[in-house]
């Protein structure tokens, strides 16, 4: 199968798909807000409503990410929020990025500020994979989404090289909170992490999923896509070796007794 566009401009959104997928999407995001208000009206601070905030900027980088993974959502009957680089995406997908690359990005740095053992951020790594396949199963079984060209580790519709780079932006995100949140004390001067969501789902993106775009995006055949892929999920592994390097610590003996 060629990586060619197909004629996204006459495909139909199926409208059970979509309701499905909003309410995959927006209750999480609902539960986020309430707990990110919450928090500001008990004096927890703003920083999960900075994050929340952020990831929904993030949202933004779908596009870039759609074209170069070889993925559309249909276009006929789409309850479109915007549209950028000849993609229309979803309000569905929209609601997604508060609470995947927000609230996550917040629990990341939750896990981080309590100085956890490497083992904790591998796990956490796994966790937030196994809760993207989640979330975009639905989507590629009903056909709210499609992916296209010779996609690799794509058994059922969705490519799992996708979980894996895409379950490190809440946790890079989380690593630049934590780099930050001690310098910039607490309040509303913690609006200063706003940026640092989109700015780890681009960087993330781009940094890890290379490899496979590049082959996805050269007409290559399967072997080589696979190649690709197994080269971007090398790259993520690494990547969260280095936060285990950066973020972890030596467990000591009451870790074990916990366990």
């Amino acid at each position: 199968m060629s990586h060619h566009v197909p004629d996204i401009a006459h495909t139909t959104m199926p409208a059970a798909a979509q309701m499905l997928f909003t309410v995959v999407t927006g209750v999480p995001m609902l539960i986020v807000l309430v707990i990110a208000i919450d928090h500001v009206r008990r004096g927890k601070g703003p920083l999960l409503l900075f994050c929340f905030i952020g990831g929904a900027l993030a949202a933004l980088f779908e596009p870039v990410a759609d074209v170069l993974s070889c993925l559309y959502f249909p276009v006929l009957g789409q309850q479109s929020a915007f549209t950028a680089l000849g993609r229309p995406i979803p309000w569905a997908l929209v609601f997604a990025y508060p609470w995947f690359v927000g609230g996550q990005g917040y629990l990341s740095y939750w896990v981080f500020s309590k100085g956890v053992p490497a083992v904790r951020i591998w796990q956490l790594w796994g966790v937030f994979a196994v809760s993207n396949v989640l979330v975009e199963t639905p989507g590629v079984l009903t056909g709210f989404h499609a992916y296209y060209g010779n996609q690799p580790l794509n058994f059922w519709g969705f490519p799992l090289w996708q979980a894996a780079v895409q379950s490190i932006m809440p946790m890079a995100a989380g690593g630049l909170i934590f780099a930050l949140r001690g310098r910039l004390g607490s309040g509303w001067k913690l609006a200063a992490i706003i940026p640092l969501l989109p700015m780890a789902d681009g960087m993330v993106n781009a940094g890890l999923a290379l490899p496979i775009w590049l082959t996805l995006g050269s007409d290559a055949p399967l072997w080589a896509t696979y190649l690709g892929a197994a080269v971007t999920i090398g790259i993520a592994a690494y990547a969260v070796w280095l936060l285990t390097e950066l973020l972890s610590r030596t467990p000591v003996p009451s870790d074990v007794n916990a366990a």
